[in-house]
């Protein structure tokens, strides 16, 4: 899954726009229901997602990235996203 649809995960995740919060929401809704379907594939992506919002520094304030956050451990658990988060740093 990862090598065979990476470009699309990747378009998907570089094409957040911080100004429209529920479009944030369906994609991280859509990567995070795809990704956990596999363990390294969900790591991948929680490395472009957290890469993507290092990029986006200056359009991405705090309570953006609070709310992205909260739509990651509504989707996934958030033990399992803290963790990964964790891992990365």
């Amino acid at each position: 899954l990862i090598d065979d649809n990476k470009d699309i995960f990747l378009t998907l995740i570089n094409s957040i726009n911080f100004k429209f919060p529920k479009l944030v929401q369906k994609i991280i809704d859509l990567v995070c229901m795809l990704s956990t379907k596999n363990e390294e594939y969900f790591r991948e992506v929680m490395r472009w997602l957290i890469q993507r919002f290092h990029n986006s520094k200056k359009e991405i304030d705090q309570d953006k990235l609070n709310q992205i956050i909260t739509y990651l451990c509504n989707s996934i658990k958030p033990e399992k996203v803290f963790m990964e988060f964790a891992t990365i740093f």
